[in-house]
């Protein structure tokens, strides 16, 4: 049989249409060890409508974002048309099950590698998707007739070291790749749909694992720089200090470098010391806000404004460079509070930095507020939930009780401003530089050419 995954994107507006994600490599990796002959496996990012046309695949599964579902819909339905089942997963399957169009046959409920193989299985015995035999399975969520049925949640795997690592010739590296070392989060920000997807503590791939995918990715593919994608890299110190003690002992040290996620309230010098001796030159860091009344409420009061700037000057301090994210636009902030955030990005050496308006992603307590107050619903356009550099603000999802949509784009646009100096001012030091000049090049062409194109929804 043959089995098509595909990725969700906006083909006219998405810089990084090269190759699907991670996600799709691991699942087709996983098909491939667990049923090697019986299921042909093809991955994609681009030409979704072409590939099912032309491939007729027997099932296709289809990975998507809350972004971009819509645009899952619209292939699901081409598959829909020519007799193929649909299989439907990610985030937002996973955070909003109800969402499962009628196009769609069957969403996999979080991690799905071992879900997919049962799936294929159960295809293979009897050529289809029966309801009846998708009850055994856990981890789903399906119609059957006019019902919406949900199976026991899918225990997680215990040993992530028992998922085959991703198939390659999928996620072809780039001289610029990226791998997961972890899955899940220790904390809950408001903002953040990660531990609906990963609930429970988070688990780890052991040193051994990660230094040999590291070491794949160097010899074999060139790799001159790797993205640690974790929500939070840094959260076994024992652990990081395993990865390095390997990668001496390989002779990979200083053949690549490394950039990762860390949380201002655990920065140390202690873990700086393994982030540089294993050769991280950068880390990035959602520190969110300069004023404390929003950092608490968006990250739960575990951290603090004294902590985000102690953290920034911490990772300089060991020479590597600060990285910040933040989010303005909370429901109480205030214009004076919003500033508050501007003069605190203005005085802190961050290398580079983005900017969010608040977002009401599904999964997330934002995301319960914006429903209760009619901003958002289940058949909403799921494209209006995100904004890009340039924002419209008859299509911007504003959650500020005090601030109108007009203002925030105001507002947005002179930290947009206040972003683009400091990168152009750090970029000569920058060890990316020339990776960031390359992007910064396709973002103008991607925004230029999406000011001329239709709406998306």
């Amino acid at each position: 049989m043959k089995l098509l995954l595909a990725e969700s994107v906006d083909e006219t507006r998405e810089l990084d249409l090269r190759q699907p994600s991670l996600g799709l490599a691991y699942l087709t990796a996983m098909v491939r060890r667990e049923l090697p002959g019986q299921v042909e496996v093809r991955a994609t990012a681009t030409g979704v409508e072409q590939a099912i046309r032309q491939w007729r695949p027997d099932v296709v599964g289809i990975s998507s974002t809350s972004v971009r579902y819509g645009i899952a819909r619209q292939n699901a339905r081409i598959a829909r048309e020519l007799g193929i089942p649909v299989i439907i997963g990610g985030i937002h399957i996973t955070a909003l099950p109800e969402s499962l169009y009628p196009e769609m046959d069957v969403g996999v409920l979080g991690e799905g590698e071992t879900a997919i193989v049962e799936l294929m299985r159960l295809y293979l015995e009897t050529g289809g998707l029966p309801p009846e035999r998708l009850r055994d399975i856990p981890g789903l969520v399906f119609r059957d007739g006019g019902e919406l049925v949900r199976t026991p949640p899918r225990p997680h795997m215990a040993r992530l070291d028992d998922i085959p690592p991703p198939d390659r010739t999928v996620a072809v590296p780039q001289p610029h790749s990226h791998l997961f070392s972890s899955r899940g989060c220790p904390y809950s920000c408001v903002f953040c749909a990660s531990t609906r997807f990963w609930p429970g503590k988070v688990r780890f791939f052991s040193a051994e694992r990660v230094v040999d995918e590291v070491e794949q990715l160097v010899r074999d593919h060139h790799v001159k720089v790797i993205s640690f994608y974790d929500d939070l890299f840094v959260a076994n110190l024992e652990r990081l200090a395993r990865i390095r003690d390997l990668l001496v002992e390989r002779g990979l040290v200083g053949k690549v470098r490394f950039t990762c996620n860390a949380r201002a309230n655990i920065v140390t010098d202690r873990m700086c010391e393994l982030l540089k001796a294993i050769g991280v030159a950068s880390v990035n860091m959602g520190l969110e806000s300069g004023c404390q009344k929003t950092l608490t409420y968006l990250k739960g009061g575990n951290v603090t404004v004294e902590q985000n700037r102690e953290a920034i000057m911490t990772v300089r301090r060991h020479g590597m460079l600060a990285q910040g994210s933040f989010i303005i636009g909370a429901p109480d902030e205030t214009r004076e509070e919003i500033e508050e955030t501007y003069q605190f990005i203005r005085r802190m050496p961050l290398s580079i930095l983005d900017v969010y308006i608040l977002r009401p992603y599904p999964g997330t307590p934002i995301w319960d507020y914006a429903v209760e107050r009619g901003l958002a619903s289940n058949d909403m356009q799921w494209g209006s939930i995100t904004h890009r550099d340039r924002i419209d603000p008859e299509r911007l999802i504003n959650l500020s009780n005090h601030i109108s949509s007009e203002e925030m784009a105001r507002i947005y646009a002179r930290f947009m401003r206040l972003r683009y100096w400091k990168i152009l001012k750090g970029l000569v030091h920058h060890p990316y530089r020339m990776e960031i000049v390359s992007a910064g090049l396709r973002a103008v062409h991607a925004m230029v050419a999406g000011w001329f194109r239709p709406k998306d929804g």
